[in-house]
């Protein structure tokens, strides 16, 4: 993942971090850190008809946390000879996780042989810029060249 991080940020190896953690249920992911953003990677093993769903499922958790105004936009998905690809964006004003400043946060599933990558990043900040230069807008780009 890290090969992938580098590609996509064009950053140095040396500026991305990534370190295995686990969630409250002992379930393993990877938290990652680039130069234009960090988030969270992880894999499951899922049908592939409910990438919508589970974004939406994301997005509604991270909404109950949101202080401010919240946004969010759900891409319709993208079939591809390889898989598919689901990604959506959520805004909010004031984020418990940026010392209640805005945050965009950004998820890029894809879908292959029943097993999910998923991608969640998070910006925070100006939330017109990190919308406009979001972490999450090239990683889904990148998965959607590998699916193609």
């Amino acid at each position: 993942m890290r090969q992938f991080l580098v590609d996509v940020t064009g950053a140095k190896p040396s500026m991305v971090s990534i370190d295995a953690k686990a969630n409250k249920t002992g379930y393993p992911y990877y938290a990652f850190s680039t130069p234009i953003g960090s988030g969270q990677f992880w894999q499951e093993h899922q049908g592939t008809d409910a990438l919508p769903d589970i974004v939406a499922g994301y997005l509604s958790g991270y909404k109950e946390e949101c202080k401010g105004d919240f946004a969010q936009d759900i891409k319709d998905p993208v079939q591809g000879e390889h898989g598919q690809l689901a990604f959506g964006t959520a805004t909010c004003s004031s984020s418990p996780y940026q010392d209640n400043g805005a945050e965009v946060l950004s998820y890029a599933l894809t879908a292959s042989d029943n097993v999910i990558a998923v991608y969640v990043t998070y910006v925070g900040g100006n939330a017109a810029k990190a919308k406009t230069d979001s972490l999450g807008k090239l990683i889904a780009r990148r998965q959607e060249a590998d699916i193609r």
